[in-house]
């Protein structure tokens, strides 16, 4: 009577394990690339939402409102170009409780290595006008995100004085 074995030989399992240890080694750095541009991409959207409604606002309340960056979720921080810290969006012209939304920092931890910027030519206050404009002089700002733990992770947005963005080539100008 000839039986057949059912299952693994030691052998077989110490294979099959040994291969997919080396499939998951291999893995593993383009895996968490992925991540670090998913966390720069939400980073960059919570960001672009905080655009949109601060020109929405400054347009329906036919006033002056403010995005900047806040460690605190209440006052503008010192540092106004570093939006890691997590940002506002304000009413400049209310007496009283001017705070329309907050931001949380969407970036988690201290790596220096993460960073999110608003550069602009003539200052870095994003204002919006009551007409949905910005105020000062825009040619050329820009907000970017990046992590320089990887190579090219970056998303850089460029913004118009008419309060428009669009997404531009990493290591492009917004001219």
């Amino acid at each position: 009577m000839n039986k057949k074995s059912q299952g693994f030989t030691l052998l077989e399992l110490i294979v099959t394990i040994a291969i997919i240890g080396i499939l998951a080694a291999i893995a593993a750095p383009s895996f968490s690339r992925m991540m670090a541009g998913n966390q720069l991409q939400t980073a960059v959207g919570e960001w672009r939402t905080a655009f949109y409604l601060a020109q929405k606002e400054a347009i329906r309340r036919k006033t002056r409102v403010q995005i900047c960056p806040s460690t605190d979720g209440e006052t503008c921080a010192s540092d106004s170009k570093n939006y890691k810290v997590g940002w506002i969006v304000r009413d400049m012209d209310a007496n009283a409780n001017n705070l329309i939304r907050d931001f949380p920092p969407t970036l988690k931890g201290n790596d220096e290595k993460i960073t999110l910027n608003f550069n602009a030519g003539g200052g870095v206050k994003l204002i919006f006008l009551n007409n949905g404009r910005l105020t000062g002089n825009f040619v050329g700002a820009n907000f970017t995100a990046e992590n320089k733990k990887f190579d090219n992770l970056q998303i850089k947005l460029c913004i118009s004085s008419a309060g428009r963005i669009r997404n531009v080539e990493q290591n492009s100008d917004c001219n």
